[in-house]
């Protein structure tokens, strides 16, 4: 890039506003409004960035392969990060993942645990699950990062490692990327205020606030992932995974005898038999109380039973006696035919 053109870089930041800037002075022209928008420093300052317009963007090729981001920002960041690489921290994120089986895998995790205060980290996450059979723990911890090597040297004393893995992630590039665009922002947003102060109309105002909370916002995002990052830089991450040995199942070189005894035979026949009558009992004695809860009701329902029936005996004596009537009836009547 031609070395005049940096220089530019600093200037054509006020581009975005001079179409508005212009309008706003031609509206107030056309309707009688006396003065300008700009003083005299402020309207060279806008010309000083029109003469550099061209040969800015003749090198726009070499723009095309950056980022895309604001035009002032990408070229002042790129320069900045190339004339300055050697003079920045490193920003690494340096992380692990370590398993490792044990014979306690309780009493190991807190050891670890242990260590790990020691050395001034802490525990962020941890997880134990037990059955009979097996003990597994989960934790992750955080710890200074010079102090990595350290953990994973002791963890490994404490039992045999399954795996382990150590990952790191270099933001250099992206971490004073990000801090030099949050500068220019910065630079920005002061010369935003700057002009909104110079601002004669409401519609000026309007259009300058909206740049200014664009600009704001940017500056957060910047602000927050700065933030996160240097947490990141800051402390190590290490997952931790610990299993228990299974004991071994032991082979029975000879198999005993475990047949019961007679005396054992005749409990266990005691035993049952009284089962079986208690049982019985139990269940005579709750018929009982069945029968006597519901006495009440066996009561009305017998009295409603014998009613019946005394009316069905009566009802068959009646029919009876209407048919003995009829047959002597028409025994009669036959007789007296045939006499």
């Amino acid at each position: 890039m031609k070395p005049n053109v940096k220089k530019a870089l600093s200037i054509v930041m006020a581009m975005s506003l001079v179409p508005t800037l212009a309008a706003c002075g031609n509206s107030s022209d056309t309707n009688g409004a006396s003065g300008a928008m700009y003083d005299a420093k402020e309207q060279n300052y806008v010309e000083t960035a029109y003469a550099y317009e061209e040969e800015y963007y003749a090198d726009e090729a070499e723009m095309e392969t950056m980022p895309a981001y604001d035009i002032m920002e990408a070229g002042a960041t790129q320069q900045s990060i190339s004339s300055n690489a050697a003079e920045y921290e490193k920003k690494i994120i340096k992380n692990a993942d370590i398993s490792l089986e044990c014979d306690d895998a309780e009493a190991t995790y807190n050891q670890i645990l242990d260590y790990v205060k020691s050395i001034g980290g802490y525990e962020f996450t941890g997880n134990m699950t037990k059955n009979a059979s097996n003990v597994s723990v989960r934790s992750g911890v955080r710890v200074s990062p010079d102090k990595l090597d350290a953990l994973l040297e002791y963890i490994g004393e404490c039992g045999d490692v399954l795996s382990q893995n150590i990952y790191s992630d270099d933001i250099t590039d992206s971490y004073y990327d990000a801090k030099i665009r949050l500068e220019n922002k910065r630079k920005n947003l002061d010369k935003y205020y700057e002009f909104l102060e110079m601002a004669e109309t409401i519609d000026d105002v309007i259009k300058l606030q909206s740049q200014i909370d664009m600009i704001t916002a940017d500056i957060e995002a910047y602000e927050g992932r700065l933030k996160m990052w240097d947490s990141l830089v800051s402390e190590s991450a290490v997952n931790i995974s610990i299993r228990q040995k299974v004991a071994p199942i032991d082979e029975v070189d000879e198999i005993q005898w475990n047949a019961l005894s007679f005396s054992d035979m005749g409990k266990l026949v005691s035993n049952g038999f009284k089962s079986v009558v208690n049982t019985i009992i139990a269940i005579l004695q709750w018929i009982v109380i069945a029968i006597i809860s519901i006495s009440p009701l066996l009561i009305i329902v017998a009295v409603v039973t014998a009613i019946i029936v005394v009316s069905v005996k009566r009802r068959k004596r009646r029919n009876s006696a209407i048919k003995t009537e009829q047959t002597e009836t028409e025994q009669a009547g036959a007789d007296e035919k045939t006499e």
